[in-house]
Parts: C-alpha cells; structure tokens; sequence
C-alpha cells in the first residue's frame, strides 16, 4: 500500500479541481463540477444513488446548471469520479449505479467503451493491482472491448511512449483520427504515464493542450496515483483559498466516512490523515510485526 485510500480520494478529487485553479475557472460555471460536488454529498447521505436521484439530478435546469445528459464525453468521466470512488472495490454495484448513463447516439458504443476503460483506469490505480507502466497493456489484454477505435487508440498511445514522442504530435495525430472530445482521456492518460510520480510535470504537460477537461483528467489520474501528498504545495495551498474548498474538503471526509460504514460522523473526531483504510486485499503484511488473525486465536494456533 503506497498510500491511504482516504488521501487517494482526496488526491482523486482535488487533483481534477487543480486544473480550474490553473485556467482561472470559475467553479460555478463548470457543469460537471456540480454534478461532481452533488454526488459525493449524495453518496455521503446515503451510500448510493437511487433511480428517483438521477432523475433529479436529469431534469436540472441545463441554464443555470448543465445536467449530465447535456455534458460532452470528458466532462461525464469527470462528474461521475465520486460514483467510480465509492463503488470501485464492488464492480457490480459500480455497474448498476452508472446504469442510468447509458449513453445514446450514433457513436454510443464508442462513446460507451471510452467509459468503461476510464472505470477500469481508475480501479487499477486505487486497487494498485497492476505497475502503472503497465497499465495501457492490461487494459489491453484485460479489457473486453469491442470498440476497434479505442483498441487502436490505446496500442498508438503504447507505442507513442515507448517513443517518447512529443506531446504536440500525439495531439495532431489522434485528433486528426477523431475528435479532442473522444481523444480526451488517451491523452489525459499519455501525460499521466510520462511521468508517473511527478503530478506537477503531469499537469503541466496537459496544460499545453489547452483543454479544460484533458487538465482535469490528468489530474484526476495523476492524484488517484499520487494521493493528495503528491500534490505540490503551493498549488493545494492556493486551492485552498478558495471560497469552496472548505465545504469540499468536509463533504470529502463525510463521503469516506461513509465508505468505511460510518454513517454520521456527528460527536465523532476524527482525524482522518491518521486513519489507514483501504480496499480489500492492499494491506501488505508487515513481516516484521507479530499478527494474530481471528482464524489463529480461535483455531489456538500460535
């Protein structure tokens, strides 16, 4: 375990926000942040989103708040990062909450694919079963997919980095294949793999390509992998004068809270940096630690 599953959310969550302090974005006016922000204290209250839920959050007024059906491809990956959190040691649960975005259109399958690698991207970096510069061929062994674009998107990628082939032309050449939109997470993936532990070279790769949503992507990738520690600190600090950190930050903690079973943290301090929770099967023994388990005691075992 290279670290808490509480600082990878945190690092997860954070480091998509990290891109809108580097644009200059007001918060208020990004669509998926508020789909975002709504579904962690959604999933905070209440460990899942009901079908009455989506229905809420589909019928928002798309002028004051874009609702997730009027959002582009990047955008949706990003506004459903809490859903892919919470549920990302339980697959079929994760399956059946994402049910409802069922994407429609001439290019769903397509579009449908992109998602789901973006899922299983972001459960190989949090479950840390897989070394990240194997990742692109895991998905491609791993990843059942049916969509012969995104299966030749992902190999280019792979040989692109074996090459070391300079960002601008990577750009050129998958948007010359499709379209930024549907070439937006290979991209946010490729400045990720280059640098894998370096989150601030990571970001600053992808705010060459002046895309809003491939920045937050990265970061997203880039904080999952590296936790909120791996964050430079002068770009937390200045996230964290912002007017809404502080409520995020909260609503964060509620929404591990509840992912541990905790239910309410009300008369309950806690601290989470000093609380080493995680999913099952990352705890690694410490061999130079005497541990009993509950089969030893009860069996006499010693």
């Amino acid at each position: 375990m290279r670290y808490s599953l509480y600082s990878r959310f945190q690092g997860t969550l954070i480091g998509s926000l990290i891109g809108l302090e580097l644009e200059k974005k007001n918060p208020s006016e990004i669509g998926w942040l508020n789909l975002n922000y709504k579904l962690i204290k959604m999933l905070a209250q209440k460990g899942e989103i009901s079908t009455e839920d989506w229905l809420i959050l589909d019928t928002e007024n798309p002028l004051s708040s874009p609702n997730y059906r009027s959002m582009n491809l990047g955008e949706l990956m990003l506004g459903i990062l809490p859903l892919i959190l919470f549920f990302h040691d339980a697959p079929s649960l994760l399956e059946e909450q994402l049910q409802p975005l069922i994407v429609k259109g001439k290019d769903a399958p397509e579009k449908q694919e992109i998602l789901k690698i973006w899922v299983q991207l972001l459960i190989l970096i949090l479950t840390e079963n897989v070394p990240v510069n194997n990742i692109i061929s895991h998905l491609l062994t791993n990843h059942s997919c049916s969509c012969q674009f995104l299966i030749e998107q992902l190999e280019t990628a792979q040989q692109f980095l074996a090459q070391k082939t300079p960002l601008n032309q990577v750009k050129d050449h998958f948007v010359q294949q499709s379209s930024l939109e549907q070439s937006a997470l290979i991209l946010g993936l490729y400045c990720f793999i280059g640098t894998p532990e370096e989150f601030a070279l990571s970001l600053r790769r992808a705010y060459q390509l002046k895309s809003p949503v491939i920045i937050a992507l990265t970061g997203a990738i880039a904080g999952a992998y590296n936790s909120i520690d791996g964050i430079p600190n002068h770009w937390h600090l200045a996230w964290k004068q912002s007017r809404t950190s502080e409520d995020i930050r909260q609503t964060i903690g509620n929404f591990w809270a509840m992912w541990t079973g905790v239910s309410s943290l009300e008369g309950i301090n806690w601290h989470f940096e000093d609380i080493a929770v995680n999913s099952p099967g990352i705890m690694q023994k410490c061999l130079s630690m005497k541990l009993i388990s509950q089969k030893q005691y009860f069996s006499g075992e010693s």
